[in-house]
């Protein structure tokens, strides 16, 4: 196990983490929002039980001590409050910048990847003005680079400076999960 500093994070497991997916429980909706944008396949479902969260084959993120012991392997455990350094935490143990790739990107409500499409495809105001926009095609909801991409960017360069600083610190000998949390 390892502790991830300036993250507030603990992570069971190889660095990076390969596993072909990220799965967040229920307490970490906001997070899967924002990890779909930066085109991870983010699974997240609030109906799901602590077994099936466990046998994932994905990488399980989650503020549940008792879920994150179970789990003992591609687990990462966020014990801080801060959101911004949930999405460091991530990008640290999938070894990949905080930054989005429009060609990964997808559906922050459904999890489907996006298509880009011309404007005259997505049903946007007409006061909407971008230069980009894309459709996903399993819930059809459309979306745009507009103002709000400012503080989108702001969120994801504070990630990305708490990124850089935080440092994956092997537990020392005799300290098990159960020592720390």
């Amino acid at each position: 196990m390892m502790a991830l500093d300036r993250c507030g994070a603990y992570y069971v497991g190889e660095l990076p983490d390969r596993s072909p997916c990220i799965y967040v429980d229920a307490m970490l909706g906001w997070l899967a929002r924002w990890l779909r944008v930066l085109g991870h396949d983010t699974r997240y479902d609030p109906s799901v039980g602590d077994e099936e969260l466990a046998a994932t084959p994905c990488l399980l993120v989650t503020r549940d001590v008792g879920l994150f012991r179970r789990r003992g392997r591609n687990a990462l455990l966020l014990v801080t409050e801060d959101h911004v350094a949930w999405i460091a935490a991530v990008s640290v143990v999938k070894g990949v910048p905080v930054e989005v790739d429009f060609s990964r990107t997808r559906c922050p409500l459904c999890n489907a990847p996006l298509i880009e499409v011309p404007r005259e495809a997505v049903d946007v105001p007409p006061r909407v003005s971008s230069d980009r926009y894309w459709r996903c095609p399993q819930c059809g909801k459309a979306y745009w680079i507009g103002g709000h991409w400012r503080r989108i960017g702001e969120v994801l360069r504070r990630a990305g400076d708490v990124a850089a600083s935080c440092r994956p610190r092997p537990l020392g000998e005799g300290h098990g999960a159960a020592d720390h949390l």
